[in-house]
C-alpha cells in the first residue's frame, strides 16, 4: 500500500480576478476582448452569423385570457331546455349552452316566470332576483 495516492473527488473552485500573482488576474482567464470576455455575454443562440433558429420560427399567436369566463343564462332558457326537478351542474349547463368557449362559471338571471323546480350543484351563481 506504499506510494498509493488518492485523487481529490471534489476540486476546489478557482478564484478568478484576485490579482496578477494568482495566475487568474486582470482578464480572469477570459482572454483579451470579444463577446465571450464580456460580463453577462451569452453565446447560447449564436450560430456563426447564420440567422438564429429562434428567429426563423414563427411567433406563437394568440393569448390566454387570465380572467375566468362566466356563462350567463336566463331562467326562461332553463324552463325550455330542462325537465322539472332536474339536477343541474355547472358542467352540464356549460355543455348545453356554452358552445366552444372555455367557461368556468355559470350565472343564472331570472327572466319571466319559473314554474319548474331545479336543483343546482357546483359553481353556479344565482342573481339577486332569484331569492
Amino acid at each position: 500500500m506504499k506510494g498509493l495516492k488518492l485523487k481529490k473527488l471534489v476540486k476546489s473552485k478557482v478564484r478568478v480576478g484576485r490579482g496578477r500573482s494568482s495566475g487568474h488576474g486582470k482578464t480572469s482567464g477570459r482572454g483579451m476582448s470579444g463577446q465571450k470576455s464580456r460580463t453577462g455575454a451569452s453565446t447560447k443562440f449564436f450560430e456563426g452569423g447564420q440567422t438564429k433558429l429562434i428567429r426563423q420560427l414563427p411567433k406563437a399567436g394568440g393569448f390566454k385570457a387570465l380572467r375566468k369566463l362566466t356563462l350567463v343564462i336566463t331562467s326562461d332558457k332553463l324552463e325550455k331546455t330542462f325537465k322539472d326537478k332536474e339536477k343541474l351542474t355547472a358542467g352540464k349547463l356549460i355543455e348545453v349552452f356554452g358552445g366552444k368557449k372555455n367557461y368556468r362559471k355559470v350565472k343564472i338571471i331570472r327572466q319571466g316566470e319559473i314554474t319548474k323546480k331545479f336543483e343546482f350543484d357546483g359553481e353556479i351563481v344565482l342573481s339577486k332576483s332569484f331569492k
